[in-house]
């Protein structure tokens, strides 16, 4: 017993993304199946400025990648510390989402109909097919992409942070011209990220010993989130393959 309060007072790096991706993440995949049976009247946040957005497919392309973002950084940090700050930065952005997901349930109206005669409006008809217009407020697709852009650049300040935090950027900007989300649901996530962040990365730089820094893994591990974001893809292709046919 004693070996396992040990375990769980410092988990290693490798249980900590477990228990994010196995536990927190799916989270959302039931919530989402609950907005959809519920009788809960759910919020319209659409503004006149959301409507003037104009709607660009081509998003799609950074829509969808935000996944391997996320994996970026739980690949990328090796010190034990920062993983634990990060962990739970990741985590309260999850879990403080799914509480306003339940009680403050939204509803995208503005989410297009479309039919997939090309190649990305092929991904963004799959994306439709797979998730519900609800949960919207906040957005995860920016909660989830800007904690970890702010996390990958507070760890490597070098182009890989500085690229990665772009990306991130590029991830929470998309969510507006897919229309997936509204400027409300952009600016909670993005609010909602940067404090946690802000608040757990406080004083961590003081607090690692000099020695140490802020370790990080091999930058080639970097490949892995960005190969799986285009076996993705590929796998979508492979799935639909008929569908994708008639793109051409």
């Amino acid at each position: 017993m004693k070996k396992v309060f040990d375990f769980l007072k410092d988990p290693p790096n490798w249980f900590l993304a477990l228990l994010y991706f196995g536990v927190i993440w799916p989270l959302y995949v039931i919530i989402n199946h609950l907005e959809l049976h519920d009788n809960f009247k759910k919020h319209i946040l659409k503004t006149r400025l959301d409507e003037l957005i104009p709607f660009e497919p081509i998003w799609v392309l950074a829509y969808g990648s935000m996944y391997a973002v996320v994996i970026l950084p739980f690949v990328y940090a090796k010190d034990r510390m920062l993983y634990r700050r990060m962990f739970f930065s990741f985590s309260l952005t999850g879990l403080i989402a799914y509480v306003v997901f339940l009680t403050f349930p939204t509803y995208d109206i503005l989410r297009p109909v479309s039919n997939p005669f090309d190649f990305t409006r092929f991904f963004l008809a799959l994306d439709n097919q797979h998730d519900s217009p609800y949960n919207c407020f906040p957005s995860l697709h920016v909660g989830f992409s800007m904690t970890a852009g702010l996390w990958t650049y507070f760890a490597d300040r070098s182009w890989v942070g500085k690229a990665v935090l772009f990306w991130a950027i590029l991830v929470s900007v998309s969510v507006l011209f897919v229309k997936e989300h509204y400027i409300a649901d952009l600016l909670f996530g993005a609010v909602l990220s940067g404090t946690l962040f802000i608040l757990f990365s406080r004083n961590l730089a003081a607090r690692i010993p000099s020695e140490r820094k802020l370790r990080l893994n091999s930058r080639k591990l970097l490949l892995l989130p960005i190969g799986f974001y285009l076996v993705e893809l590929g796998y979508a292709m492979i799935k639909y393959w008929d569908r994708f046919k008639e793109i051409f």
